[in-house]
């Protein structure tokens, strides 16, 4: 069998019955993007993510992770209680990195200006405090 012809931006296609079930690079996006806001990314966040494993946080108040998680930029911590926290990389205020906080008292504490981030919201439960442990 003779190989395809191909010119520079073409791609391999045999005949035009498989070049009419390639993706368009709309669909492609459409498909592979998962950041915030995008199509993918939104009905991804719908679902339980597995994104760490809870022997990799072993006591409270323990050294954060760092994990990168659908294109965002995460922290998990144990604080004092034992519970899980997942919040994101950077202090609002200064954009500083919150893996080097310290983790004391249910929460971390941005080493920058000293802002403290609990895994709660004013006392109630967030949304990413609805993290599942498998042990």
């Amino acid at each position: 069998m003779e190989a395809p012809s191909r010119t520079k931006g073409q791609v391999w296609c045999r005949n035009e019955e498989e070049e009419a079930n390639l993706l368009t690079q709309f669909d492609n996006d459409t498909l592979t993007k998962v950041g915030p806001g995008t199509l993918m990314g939104d009905l991804m966040r719908e679902y339980w993510l597995p994104a760490i494993l809870s022997t990799e946080l072993p006591q409270p108040d323990c050294d954060p992770v760092r994990l990168r998680l659908l294109c965002e930029d995460l922290i998990a911590f144990r604080d004092t209680n034992g519970d899980l926290g997942l919040i994101d990389n950077y202090c609002p205020h200064r954009r500083a990195s919150l893996f080097f906080g310290r983790n004391e008292e249910c929460g971390l504490r941005c080493v920058y200006h000293g802002w403290k981030f609990s895994r709660l919201i004013h006392g109630e439960k967030g949304a990413l405090s609805r993290i599942k442990m498998l042990e």
